[in-house]
């Protein structure tokens, strides 16, 4: 196997039982995967070795065949982007065989379409006239765009081929050039003494495109950053977005509430515009900060010595050198990495969150917000019910105040202050996400100055009409998971993202109220207080 270079390596009928350990098979440089026959019945099994530097793992599919099916990954692909499938069919097997293994290699192409099949079918593909079992053969590449390449026989004493080859049909078909994976050549070599089969070998070409990084993604970002914008030249271009003479000149409501937005948005594309940018799925993993110098020299030793018994996996010293070394890094890691994490949460004493933010940091737990399995048609169907149903019961709702309560109720509100809005401005959280508008906190707050003036004309004239700008009452609704199956669209919440602007428009409103109930006693007797949400949706 070393001298020939073999990548993998296919047995079938290993007639291999649990008596037989995994060590006594081992194969240095190569991991072993097996599956033996699991009734009492000699003789059966399938077995595959994969040289180690191929990124492997064994692919779940059908127990109760003999066969076992591998994914060949590479560093920067999460996915396969080749499944190999080892095969044993006994002679006496049922005809339901055909349509396991069918479902078997259906279950493999969920993961990865690529898909070689190698193995024993006993199924004289040579026969005339033709095997009996021979159309199932011949369906099953139909169905799955395989090709048998093995067209001579395998077995010595009744020439017949029975071991066969099934690979996509695209790598005869295609061009090297244009294909991810080709076919080199073929082989079938005795081994006489050893079986009376005959050893079938391939050579598959792959592109460098399938061991560099996969698809990339695209994302959408503002270049610069709003955070690095220039501080004089953002507010000397959002001090005149809007003149307040012009609310009260020709602009109603909506159109000044509106206006507004798309003056802002249009300030922030001209210094900061969006561009797309190209995004690898698969990054080179940052350095932890617990690494010196000492642990990067002793990574270091021990890739060489890896490399080293790479090229001379039968050398006991190297592999044993190599051991050594790789125990002394993963001891100093480890040993860093406590003193680290210590001395973290040490400083961290008295602060809840960030010690939990450490927690969270040392056991990998990351906020994990998953794509919805359901279809798209049936979350906007069901989360657009959801609401209408909420809004037809809010304004069904009866609200008869008592009579005596009249006189006393707050039957309109007072204009506000620039340096009432400027206040609420400056004290937003801008960790929090912007709404349907697209304006983020950032903004608002570090430039509440310059946007105070504006807005409060906006704000007056929607308080004294007793009206809530349209723009202010669209919503970015994203579908939430619950529980249950994650396929049902019913197991998912709506949760809608407001304009940051209502919001504000929403705290002036809350504190008129506060203040009118502190100084008018018993105003709302026997009600609760509502919140300025519930005002607004009035």
């Amino acid at each position: 196997m070393y001298k020939y270079r073999i990548d993998v390596l296919a047995i079938s009928e290993t007639c291999l039982d649990s008596t037989v350990m995994n060590c006594d098979l081992a194969i240095p440089a190569y991991t072993l995967y097996r599956r033996d026959r699991a009734d009492r019945r000699k003789g059966g099994g399938v077995a595959m070795y994969v040289q180690e530097q191929l990124k492997s793992r064994q692919l779940q599919v059908n127990d109760r065949l003999e066969t076992i099916f591998v994914g060949l990954h590479t560093h920067s692909r999460t996915n396969p982007f080749l499944s190999i499938g080892c095969v044993y069919r006994a002679p006496d097997s049922h005809v339901d065989f055909w349509e396991q293994l069918d479902n078997s290699v259906q279950m493999a192409s969920a993961t990865c379409p690529d898909i070689l099949l190698l193995g024993d079918y006993n199924v004289n593909m040579l026969s005339v006239p033709p095997h009996p079992n021979a159309r199932y053969v011949l369906g099953l590449c139909a169905d799955h765009s395989l090709q048998n390449v093995i067209l001579q026989p395998t077995r010595v004493p009744s020439q017949s081929c029975l071991d066969l080859a099934l690979i996509p049909t695209t790598m005869t078909t295609a061009a090297p050039s244009s294909s991810p994976m080709s076919l080199h050549s073929t082989f079938v070599h005795s081994v006489d003494g050893l079986s009376d089969h005959h050893l079938i070998g391939l050579s598959v070409r792959v592109s460098r495109a399938n061991f560099e990084q996969p698809h990339e993604q695209f994302s959408r970002r503002r270049q610069p950053s709003l955070a690095h914008l220039d501080r004089s030249v953002t507010s000397a271009a959002l001090k005149h977005i809007l003149d307040p003479s012009d609310v009260s000149g020709g602009y109603t409501l909506n159109a000044a509430a509106s206006h507004w937005q798309q003056s802002v948005m249009t300030v922030l594309d001209d210094l900061a515009p969006f561009v797309t940018q190209k995004r690898a799925a698969y990054s080179k993993p940052r350095p932890q900060p617990w690494v010196t110098p000492e642990l990067k020299q002793m990574f270091h030793r021990r890739s060489s010595a890896h490399r080293a018994l790479i090229k001379h996996p039968m050398d006991d010293r190297l592999r044993q050198q190599y051991r050594a070394i790789r125990r002394q890094g993963t001891l100093l890691n480890r040993k860093l990495k406590s003193v680290y994490y210590k001395d973290k949460f040490s400083a961290a004493t008295g602060n809840p969150r960030l010690q939990w933010a450490v927690l969270n940091q040392l056991t990998g737990r990351r906020k994990s917000h998953p794509t919805p399995k359901a279809s798209l048609s049936s979350l906007s169907d069901t989360l657009g019910n959801i609401v209408h149903d909420e809004h037809r019961a809010a304004l069904t709702t009866p609200d008869t105040p008592a009579d005596d309560c009249l006189d006393n109720c707050l039957l309109e509100f007072q204009p506000v202050t620039t340096a009432a809005v400027a206040k609420i401005l400056e004290r937003l959280n801008t960790t929090k996400a912007s709404g349907s508008d697209g304006i983020p906190a950032y903004i608002l707050k570090h430039h509440a100055a310059e946007l105070a003036n504006s807005l409060t004309s906006i704000f007056n004239q929607s308080l004294s009409s007793g009206k809530v700008p349209s723009a202010y009452k669209l919503a970015s609704m994203c579908p939430v998971f619950k529980k249950g199956d994650p396929y049902d669209s019913s197991n998912y919440r709506p949760v809608s993202l407001l304009p940051i602007i209502s919001k504000v428009l929403e705290s002036l409103v809350l504190q008129q109220l506060h203040d009118h109930l502190d100084i008018t006693p018993g105003a709302i007797p026997n009600e609760h207080l509502r919140t300025g949400q519930e005002m607004l949706n009035k």
